[in-house]
């Protein structure tokens, strides 16, 4: 990665002391600040708005306008919510969140350590990633998967600070190493839930949507010889979260498009019981079947 130039330096530092200041902001002070800035980034970031409220419409045609309005509002408020608890989660102590951490189906992710297999543990784009990531390594030890960041002080950063809670991050273009990982009975944390183009992706529907859906996950499992679970993470109630976790049946059949509709339609199962706590702000449907012209 090329050296950082003069304005990435200064925007990197800035952010970090900001990331720092409101880590120690109380809980409340955080959400507060949040429904301030979410108000302020929905009347300027205006081709956010327009993505988020283009795909609530599509995947909650249940709701009337005003409804998918006052949803797409509340994502922007959980999304940048999120943002603040990445950076309690970079920038404290993973033992200060043990007591807000509440399991459901521990006995999945027990029974799955127990084998002598390696777990490639599936999530997605909930909120609360980076927070949720601090949460299971009180519970594991895993290794994650990540994209670097464009700005080279800002990726030293993220990798040094999940690094106080990981036990490695991955390139998510080393195939290599998460071969490697798994094979070696390890546990693997990734989410592929975003639009990846057409390349490595079929289209699987989601939402009642034909969706671009990687198929990276069956493949990983079946190379690296690993179980696969589902995971979600939500802040189920101020300041508690819950971690889940899920044994998939009939996944790594054989099938691409029954495994990557198995995932989706988990995955829809899951955003529908808190629906403001995902990344409505992602181009999900970017990649168009053929002759399909563009949703956005």
């Amino acid at each position: 990665m090329p050296k950082a130039n003069f304005k990435q330096i200064i925007s990197a530092y800035s952010l970090i002391v900001f990331f720092y200041i409101i880590a120690y902001c109380p809980l409340l002070i955080q959400k507060i600040l949040a429904r301030l800035f979410s108000v302020i980034a929905w009347h300027l970031i205006k081709s956010r708005r327009k993505v988020a409220l283009r795909n609530i419409e599509l995947c909650f045609k249940h709701l009337d306008k005003n409804t998918q309005i006052k949803l797409a509002k509340q994502t922007f408020y959980r999304n940048i919510l999120g943002f603040f608890q990445t950076a309690s989660a970079w920038c404290r102590p993973a033992k200060h969140f043990k007591k807000n951490l509440q399991v459901k189906n521990i006995e999945i992710l027990n029974d799955a350590i127990k084998s002598s297999k390696g777990v490639l543990l599936v999530g997605g784009h909930f909120t609360i990633l980076d927070m949720a990531g601090v949460l299971l390594s009180l519970i594991t030890n895993y290794h994650t998967v990540y994209r670097q960041h464009n700005n080279p002080i800002l990726n030293n950063f993220m990798i040094k600070s999940r690094g106080r809670f990981t036990t490695s991050g991955i390139d998510r273009k080393n195939l290599k190493a998460m071969i490697r990982v798994l094979r070696s009975g390890q546990i693997m944390w990734y989410a592929p839930d975003q639009d990846y183009g057409r390349r490595e992706s079929i289209f699987a529907p989601f939402f009642g949507i034909d969706t671009a859906t990687i198929t990276a996950t069956s493949r990983l499992a079946k190379i690296g010889n690993a179980q696969v679970l589902f995971t979600s993470y939500f802040e189920v109630s101020p300041g508690k979260y819950e971690l889940r976790f899920f044994k998939p049946e009939n996944f790594l059949s054989g099938d691409d498009f029954n495994d990557t509709q198995i995932y989706n339609n988990w995955l829809q199962s899951e955003i529908e019981q808190f629906p403001s706590q995902y990344l409505w702000l992602h181009k999900r449907f970017k990649t168009r079947p053929e002759g399909e012209k563009s949703i956005y």
